[in-house]
């Protein structure tokens, strides 16, 4: 990711989360995307058949970090 996009993404995450109401929910950020999170690399389309087909491999293992991530929401 370039880094003009990177900055960016980071001005837009934090919009969004300055305006979270605490009270209400919590925000998740993710590690740039989802592909990321899951740890693989998709290519420019079919990108959620590509993580269906990814997750579902016997060889797939969730991270702690995103694990971590989906209980918050779960919470």
């Amino acid at each position: 990711m370039k880094p003009q996009a990177i900055e960016a993404a980071n001005s837009a995450t934090k919009a969004i989360l300055d305006e979270v109401i605490e009270e209400l929910g919590v925000a998740v950020e993710l590690v740039n995307d989802i592909e990321e999170e899951l740890g693989y690399e998709s290519g420019k389309s079919g990108k959620p058949f590509q993580a269906l087909q990814h997750i579902k491999s016997d060889d797939f293992q969730l991270s702690d970090s995103f694990a971590n991530k989906i209980r918050a929401i779960y919470k």
